[in-house]
């Protein structure tokens, strides 16, 4: 008896990024990269799961099935997700007896348990725990980050060639960030990241704001100038309130 195990064709939805051989990362988020890398990465609001690992297993496994994709011990794999997985962590303890070392802040080692070598290195990578000053793109790449990790940020990426391959993270980090970039961006020269903000559709929603917000003052503007009309000559304050909508606070100081 046949049972289907999916509804559509297989598709490898993980980051593959390939090292040329000859190239060495001195990067502490990389020090396990080999000639191709898996990343799973989870967005802020998702968590990585039991069901996540076996499933990204799953494809570092079917990505080496053809002969022209390379060898298994040519292969690494990442998790990069926000909150800790405990219920990962605690899975590769005690089902696959896996050793985990934090060998450095927020990038967790996952080994073998002694009795043979894992062909395939993996790590998990907590944002959260991240070192800024190390790891700023990654560390930050959350929402709710801070006014100074963004001007940070876009003062590294200013520092970037305009033809770097910058758009996707700038995309993500307004779109987690939007109000705190705009609060940067105040004090900062970023005509370069104009496109992206059209993108994200953040530059039609911060026009539409400062109109609203134009719209409004003149027409508080406008009410004070009909208080103090009206106050000189001499209407009863009950008469100017209900004209103007002000309060008997706002038109005593007038």
């Amino acid at each position: 008896m046949e049972h289907q195990l999916t509804r559509e064709p297989l598709r490898i939805d993980v980051v593959i990024i390939k090292k040329k051989k000859d190239v060495v990362i001195d990067k502490n988020i990389a020090a396990i990269f080999k000639r191709q890398n898996l990343v799973e990465y989870k967005s802020p609001e998702d968590s990585l799961s039991v069901a996540d690992f076996h499933q990204v297993m799953a494809y570092a496994h079917l990505y080496c099935t053809p002969p022209e994709s390379g060898k298994i011990n040519d292969l690494t794999v990442t998790f990069i997700c926000t909150r800790e997985p405990r219920e990962v962590k605690a899975h590769l303890r005690d089902v696959y007896h896996y050793t985990l070392t934090e060998k450095w802040p927020g990038i967790t080692i996952i080994e073998g348990d002694g009795r043979s070598v894992d062909p395939m290195p993996m790590q998990i990578i907590e944002r959260k725990k991240l070192p800024a000053t190390e790891d700023l793109w990654l560390a930050n790449l959350d929402r709710d980050v801070s006014f100074e990790s963004v001007r940070a940020v876009l003062d590294e990426a200013l520092k970037i060639p305009k033809e770097a391959p910058m758009r996707a993270y700038m995309y993500m980090l307004v779109k987690a960030n939007e109000q705190r970039v705009k609060e940067v961006l105040k004090m900062s020269d970023a005509a370069i990241f104009d496109d992206i903000f059209k993108e994200t559709g953040a530059a039609a929603r911060w026009e539409a704001k400062g109109e609203a917000m134009g719209k409004a003052k003149g027409k508080v503007e406008s009410a004070f100038e009909v208080a103090r009309i009206m106050k000189a000559d001499n209407e009863p304050v009950s008469k100017i309130l209900r004209y103007t909508g002000l309060t008997e606070q706002q038109i005593a100081v007038l």
